[in-house]
């Protein structure tokens, strides 16, 4: 009796230890690759060709540049330069025209404000923006500053209280101006 039970012992005991290398080594593949995994630095055959793709591809050309190169990045510089001094010119001109873009006119709920948010195509701080709201026989005028961001300006905006409004269809209008230059956008929302 105690031979067959440490024969059924040994037998149990060799076979829980293969069962759990398997699924230890099926995990680890798994991990490998399946999921791309970095065990000990070892990559998947995968992972190396990709890494070494990218490695020539990002080489960087030491050689010094040819003629056409330096023209034609000698071209681009004057050409930048040349942008730049009309838009000095140009922006000296009274009553320049610059686009407005609403890019905000909506009310979040029936007791929220209505926000109105505008873009101007220059870069400046000057100027006023100038809101025109209007429906029917209510017309409400409010105006902001501007603020000069990295490529364009906006309009400060405007947040209309509930109060102040009635449900239907509103005429929403700005207008930008300063000394040189003056645009205008508008757009038709529904408050709530």
């Amino acid at each position: 009796m105690k031979i067959n039970n440490v024969k059924n012992n040994k037998i149990k005991w060799i076979t829980t230890s293969i069962v759990v290398a398997v699924l230890l080594l099926c995990a680890a593949a798994y991990y490998v690759y399946g999921m791309g995994g970095n065990i000990l630095g070892w990559r998947s055959s995968e992972d190396t060709s990709s890494r070494e793709e990218t490695e020539t591809t990002n080489v960087i050309n030491e050689e010094p540049a040819t003629d056409e190169e330096k023209t034609t990045g000698d071209n681009i510089k004057s050409d930048s330069i040349k942008e730049s001094e009309e838009d000095d010119t140009n922006s000296n001109d009274p009553g320049e025209k610059v686009s407005v873009l609403i890019t905000v006119a909506n009310q979040a709920g029936p007791d929220s404000p209505l926000q109105v948010r505008a873009q101007i195509g220059a870069v400046t701080n000057s100027g006023v923006c100038t809101l025109t709201l209007e429906n029917g026989d209510r017309s409400i005028t409010k105006t902001a500053d501007v603020q000069a961001l990295a490529s364009f300006s906006t309009c400060k905006g405007f947040d209309i209280p509930s109060s102040e409004l009635v449900p239907g269809q509103w005429s929403v209008a700005i207008n930008y101006k300063s000394e040189s230059r003056e645009g205008a956008a508008s757009v038709v929302v529904t408050v709530k």
